[in-house]
């Protein structure tokens, strides 16, 4: 079955990742989520981010579940009124009373709250949120876990299916648990698939291996920092440092942070043992950071100059030798703040893009206030009270 959540919600996180012991730790627990969300989780099993699921839906949950009328209709109210996000409760909610046989608490069917959150949000988008959701509140005492779960991956497979990057990456970690039996490997997929199953999650089944490729190719942060982590151990058998450090590198680019420290590790096995061998790529090492900093909204530009003197002049207890040139220093500083520009302003635009699915949402509750009265209506006329 799927595995609870572990770690509790970390305000404002964009905290660097631990750097890797000598064995091979697993990459779990240290893909950040990206600049500019309000808060993030640490725990790698979980397949949606805390933007995705606000912590706030949490308590209309266990009022719900006892039976209480009176937060249900308050619920659905305020989701008709001004938070489309509650829908996404009252859809689960819904399916939960329909599969443990208890009362319908919303004042309409499941299915009429499901075609609503389709048409607020879009299939895509609207069957990943559910999904999310549907995870949490699986974590709650006394619910069905293994129906929840179930579900859960059956609205993952239809997100995913529709390219929601997260829900690629979401469905690999979980597929193996409630698997597609007609899943067969496309012969030419068109991006990279791990060559083999392993026991890590994302890769215990030839189906958890493709919706890693998708997702990582598709733009998942996640499935880009897995990818780092596979090309940088031995047991994936796709050790390759060169590879490992672009995945790395494309998570950073996407919000991943806390690549930073893997990154750092590859082109530094000594890790915080100085001086850096004379074999340290200074010029990689260098731009890395520097993009780290051009991407961190409270980045210190003086760090990096800082260190890039030290490569400079050679010979302290950092760099024995020079390493580095006034101007590659210039041209590594100028690229990388380019990119690091680009890379805030996507974050942005992603930023934006679900502040503006939420506003047409909030635009649309209206009709669904008409139509949840028009059903209403019918459910309680002569005609309809006899169908």
């Amino acid at each position: 079955m799927l595995r609870p959540l572990f770690a509790p919600l970390l305000a404002l996180c964009l905290l660097l990742a631990p750097s890797l012991s000598q064995g091979e730790e697993t990459p779990k627990e240290e893909a950040s989520q990206p600049a500019g969300s309000a808060v993030s989780r640490t725990s790698g099993q979980d397949p949606c981010p805390e933007s995705d699921f606000p912590h706030r839906l949490m308590q209309p949950v266990a009022d719900c579940r006892k039976q209480d009328k009176v937060m249900a209709a308050t619920l659905r109210d305020e989701a008709m009124r001004d938070d489309p996000l509650h829908i996404l409760l009252i859809v689960a909610l819904s399916k939960l009373e329909r599969t443990d046989g208890g009362p319908s608490l919303f004042g309409a069917p499941a299915s009429f709250w499901e075609d609503w959150l389709i048409r607020l949000f879009g299939e895509r988008e609207g069957c990943y949120l559910l999904a999310c959701v549907l995870y949490e509140i699986s974590t709650i005492p006394g619910l069905p876990q293994t129906e929840i779960n179930r579900i859960t991956v059956e609205y993952l497979r239809k997100s995913a299916a529709l390219g929601h990057p997260q829900a690629m990456y979401g469905l690999a970690r979980h597929a193996a648990d409630f698997p597609d039996r007609t899943f067969r490997m496309p012969e030419h997929p068109g991006f990279f698939i791990l060559p083999r199953d392993v026991p890590e999650d994302g890769a215990r089944t030839p189906e958890s291996r493709y919706w890693l490729g998708a997702a990582a190719a598709a733009g998942s942060l996640e499935a880009n920092f897995h990818f780092g982590y596979a090309h940088s151990v031995h047991s994936y058998g796709v050790y390759d440092e060169r590879k490992a450090l672009e995945a790395y590198a494309q998570a950073m680019r996407l919000g991943v942070l806390s690549a930073l420290k893997r990154i750092n590790l590859l082109l530094n096995p000594t890790g915080e043992k100085t001086p850096f061998p004379p074999s340290t790529d200074c010029k990689t090492l260098l731009y890395y950071n520097a993009l780290a900093t051009y991407l961190d909204e409270d980045g210190d530009v003086q760090e990096i100059e800082r260190a890039a003197q030290l490569m400079m002049q050679g010979g302290n207890e950092t760099f024995a030798e020079a390493c580095l040139t006034r101007t590659e220093y210039e041209e590594i500083l100028r690229k990388a703040k380019k990119e690091g520009a680009g890379g805030k302003a996507a974050l942005q635009e992603k930023k934006k893009a679900r502040e503006a699915l939420l506003q047409k949402a909030g635009a649309r509750l209206a009709e669904l206030r008409a139509a949840f009265a028009a059903q209403a209506t019918e459910q309680t006329s002569p005609a309809g009270a006899g169908s």
